[in-house]
C-alpha cells in the first residue's frame, strides 16, 4: 500500500457508510478500500467513496478496484463516488478517478529510465543515457 493513502469512514445516519480517500491510490489501496467496506458496511444505506483529495492515482488500483467491486460487496446502485464536482452512482463512478495523474517513477539511480540499463535493475548504470544530443 502506498505510504500515504487513508481512509477515514464514518457512518451517518445510523447505516449509510462514508469514506473520504486521501494520498495516492495504488493496488493495495484498492484492496483495502474493499475490505474497509465489507467489515463496515451492514448491506443498509448507501456507500459513499469521496475521492477528491487522492493526489497520484495509478491505473492498475483503478483496474483492481473496477473488478473487486461486486454486487457481492455492495449492491452497485448503492455506491456512490463523489469528487468534488460531480456524483456519479454505480460502477460508472470509477471513471471519476483522476486519469493521468499517475507520477512518473523514478528509477533507483536518477536517471529516470534514460540509460541503457534501466531494464534490468540499473546495474550497470552510470547515467549512459541512450538519448541523442
Amino acid at each position: 500500500m502506498s505510504a500515504n493513502f487513508k481512509i477515514v469512514s464514518k457512518k451517518i445516519n445510523g447505516s449509510s457508510l462514508v469514506l473520504h480517500l486521501s494520498g495516492d491510490f495504488d493496488g493495495t489501496s484498492a484492496w483495502e478500500l474493499i475490505d474497509t467496506i465489507m467489515v463496515r458496511y451492514n448491506g443498509d444505506g448507501e456507500v459513499v467513496i469521496h475521492i477528491e483529495n487522492l493526489r497520484n492515482v495509478f491505473p492498475f488500483g483503478v483496474s483492481l478496484l473496477e473488478n473487486l467491486l461486486t454486487e457481492t460487496v455492495v449492491p452497485f446502485q448503492r455506491v456512490l463516488f463523489v469528487d468534488g464536482k460531480r456524483i456519479v452512482r454505480g460502477r460508472e463512478g470509477i471513471r471519476l478517478f483522476p486519469q493521468g495523474k499517475s507520477p512518473k517513477i523514478k528509477s533507483r539511480c536518477g536517471c529516470d529510465d534514460m540509460c541503457a540499463e534501466c531494464g534490468c535493475g540499473h546495474s550497470k548504470c552510470s547515467f549512459n543515457t541512450v538519448r541523442s544530443a
